[in-house]
């Protein structure tokens, strides 16, 4: 990265229909103005909602705007629909062009509802699947919070296909890229990264199951044999209690509730989804769009803020000589 560029972050309001928009215009209304924001949102759409919400409109040198026009007659607050599901599409491309364009360092994304994406007919129906296809890469989804790093083998894959999805090279692949996005964007010469089991107690010796040995095992011992920093596997809650202790820089999980369980019951609000393996810096709020309060002007912009700042955080460390 040219250190002498000035840093442009771009940021995507989410879905129209849920909690993206009024978190991004209240984050707007107290960002300090240590970069460049182009906003992908629509305009005429957020001055309505701003008005209603009582909030203000977000103005400054720092701050641009790149217009995804919404009919605010289609808002169905709370609910996924195809056509929100479209301009979600279509405002990730505008952001996605701009990168690829190099005119963007970092992409910050309010969060959407999947079943939009999925309604409009997209088969990548999340940010990190829109990203990957179209940046041609392999992806890992990460969480970082104030007190723990977690990576993800699985993601958002139905729990009983977990067992069926995992495999020694899945697990190696995942392990590569969260090292390399260790030391390069976090600045830790040699990551120490342990490895949960799939199975109550790591499965006992074979006992409570064979995954561990069968497939956990062998990906550990082709790790370290490249020379990485790797343990395990051992039982999830062993490993998140050392790595508070910070005896770990990443805990390794091998599906969604096993690592996002303690993220956000540690520091819910202050955890960003980080995505590893991208050419360029993207996060997001550790929350969803919240149905349930879209459209009240009750939503908290604390993780978009926490978004905001990790993006920052890792442009001016890649900034910095090391």
């Amino acid at each position: 990265m040219q250190t002498d560029s000035p840093l442009r972050i771009g940021i995507t309001c989410g879905d129209p229909n849920g909690i993206g928009p009024e978190v991004v215009l209240k984050a707007l209304a107290t960002q300090e103005a240590h970069s460049t924001l182009r906003v992908y949102g629509p305009v005429e759409a957020l001055r309505v909602w701003a008005r209603q919400w009582g909030l203000p409109w977000p103005t400054g040198p720092n701050l641009e705007w790149v217009d995804i026009p919404w009919d605010v007659r289609h808002t169905e607050w709370g609910r996924p629909s195809p056509t929100a599901g479209r301009w979600v599409a279509q405002s990730l491309e505008a952001a996605a062009s701009d990168l690829a364009a190099g005119e963007l360092h970092a992409l910050v994304t309010a969060p959407i509802m999947k079943k939009s994406l999925e309604l409009a007919g997209h088969t990548a129906w999340d940010h990190t699947q829109f990203l990957a296809g179209r940046f041609g890469t392999r992806t890992v989804m990460s969480m970082i919070t104030p007190r723990l790093r977690v990576a993800f083998v699985t993601a958002h894959v139905p729990l009983r296909r977990v067992a069926e999805t995992l495999s020694p090279s899945l697990i190696v692949e995942t392990v590569r890229i969260a090292y390399r996005d260790l030391v390069r964007w976090f600045r830790i010469p040699t990551p120490r990264v342990a490895i949960c089991g799939l199975n109550p107690h790591a499965g006992e010796d074979g006992l409570i199951g064979e995954e561990e040995e069968q497939v956990v095992r062998p990906a550990v011992r082709a790790l370290q044999s490249e020379g990485l920093t790797v343990e395990g596997p051992a039982p999830a809650e062993t490993l998140f209690r050392q790595a508070l202790e910070g005896q770990w820089d990443l805990v390794v999980a091998l599906y969604h509730d096993q690592g996002m369980i303690p993220v956000k019951l540690l520091d819910f609000g202050q955890g960003v989804n980080l995505t590893m393996g991208l050419p360029f810096v993207r996060t997001s709020p550790d929350h969803g769009a919240a149905p349930d309060i879209a459209g009240r002007g009750v939503a908290r912009p604390d993780g978009l803020r926490a978004a905001l700042a990790l993006a920052l955080q890792i442009l001016d460390a890649l900034r910095t000589p090391a």
